[in-house]
């Protein structure tokens, strides 16, 4: 029997959260035989892996444990895919945790879209606070076509096809692997842009099924991690355009959507970027702005990074780092 849906969770230092995570996705003996689960043990040095093995034992009709040396979160995803079965994959980091996955298994035995889209939780661990976020301004359980739905209509939500919101039909990976880039940070960024470019049919369903956890002082979107990890933005960024650039044959509407998300994407960057100091924002920006300009013109320009090509580059620096401090009010 066909599993409906594989769960890929990689680990790596997470013994204060895994057994939550792993809880989660625990269903009854009925619901078990739809359910496979993939946990990539990247190399933890910490309890999570010796974790992992014994909800496997305890669970081994739906729980599968990969033992691998630390390669980086893309690399256990792109080991857990390689070894999918279900129909559906869904994605989920080990301090994360789902909720109504048993309704949502029944759910997805009558659906065949590429993309099926649930809502999101966020979990806020200084506050111990919950906050529901839902895609805005559609219709649930109806069939839309990648070619011709905008996500601009959904209040200029580009990350609704991360994996928070999004199941994937596994198929729509097929020859496309390995997916992440390997040993960076951000490796995830993929998300935003192949599922629209690979599927072609999506729906969205009334129902909460991720819980992400934020907060955390050693998170990759914590401002002092992204500074350390700049140079992983860059990685990450060029092989979006590659990406993108691999798949050409666009319509108008899908276009869009990619000239308008890695436009949006490069313009945040290039705020982070202007963030550290000079001698590592000129050797970034220099190596990032040419290869952009020649690999991927359709990429508007941000003013930040207009001014800087018109202007000495530490005045430009020195320029864009009182703006962000005075006007957006990033320090």
């Amino acid at each position: 029997m066909e599993k409906i849906l594989t769960i890929i969770i990689p680990v790596y230092k997470v013994e204060q959260y895994i057994r939550q995570c792993l809880d989660s996705v625990i269903l009854d003996e009925e619901q078990t035989k739809w359910l496979e689960v993939i946990i990539v043990n990247d190399g933890t040095p910490d309890q999570s892996g010796v974790i992992a093995h014994e909800y496997e034992a305890k669970y081994p009709q739906s729980i599968k444990v990969i033992d691998k040396e630390n390669g980086g979160h893309g690399s256990a995803w792109n080991l857990g895919l390689k070894h999918a079965n279900g129909k559906y994959i869904r994605f989920l980091d080990s301090d994360d945790w789902l909720s109504n996955l048993s309704s949502f298994i029944e759910e997805l035995k009558n659906h065949d879209e590429d993309l099926v889209f649930t809502h999101l939780t966020r979990f806020d661990e200084r506050f111990q606070s919950s906050s529901l976020s839902k895609i805005q301004n559609i219709d649930y359980n109806k069939t839309y076509s990648t070619s011709s739905f905008s996500y601009i209509e959904t209040g200029n939500q580009y990350y609704m096809y991360g994996f928070w919101y999004c199941t994937y039909k596994r198929d729509i990976f097929r020859g496309e692997q390995p997916l992440f880039v390997e040993k960076v940070f951000y490796d995830d960024a993929i998300l935003f842009i192949a599922p629209y470019i690979l599927g072609k049919t999506m729906v969205f369903l009334d129902t909460t099924l991720y819980n992400y956890r934020i907060g955390q002082s050693g998170q990759s979107v914590n401002v002092n991690v992204e500074r350390k990890h700049a140079w992983d933005y860059v990685k990450v960024s060029k092989s979006l355009i590659e990406f993108a650039n691999r798949h050409p044959n666009l319509n108008k509407v899908q276009s869009e959507q990619r000239d308008s998300f890695l436009s949006q994407y490069m313009k945040n960057r290039f705020s982070l970027f202007s963030q550290l100091s000079y001698r590592e924002f000129r050797n970034i920006i220099d190596d990032f702005l040419p290869y952009i300009k020649k690999n991927a013109p359709y990429i508007k320009t941000s003013p930040k990074a207009k001014f800087y090509l018109a202007t000495p580059s530490y005045l430009a620096w020195y320029c864009i780092k009182l703006f962000n401090k005075h006007i957006l009010k990033i320090n």
